[in-house]
């Protein structure tokens, strides 16, 4: 009645795993995998189904990773475009890129 999920629910078993090619004596070698419970599971999955309908609502449209029916074409294209504006500008341009792929 709290909105709070049960103890069981929040537990995980993280299970390491071998990357492919990598030395086994080095802890960088190795993927967490956390094995989650059942329960948690299928309440994921049925909240993700019911909000999909609501996400573009949500989510910027420059978003494209992981969101169905987008793709990076867009804003390969956006960025194309941008830097073609940049070229016949008389500011200074500036492009940020960021590479995330640490992040996970």
């Amino acid at each position: 009645d709290q909105g709070l999920l049960p103890e069981t629910t929040r537990e995980a078993i993280i299970v390491p795993l071998l990357k492919p090619g990598k030395d086994p004596t080095g802890m960088g070698a190795y993927r967490p995998l956390s094995m989650l419970n059942l329960d948690y599971k299928i309440l994921s999955k049925a909240l993700a189904t019911r909000l999909l309908p609501l996400m573009p609502s949500f989510i910027h449209p420059d978003q494209a990773g992981f969101i169905p029916g987008r793709n990076t074409a867009g804003n390969i294209r956006r960025l194309f475009s941008v830097m073609n504006g940049i070229t016949s500008s008389t500011e200074s341009p500036g492009i940020l890129a960021v590479d995330i792929e640490k992040a996970f």
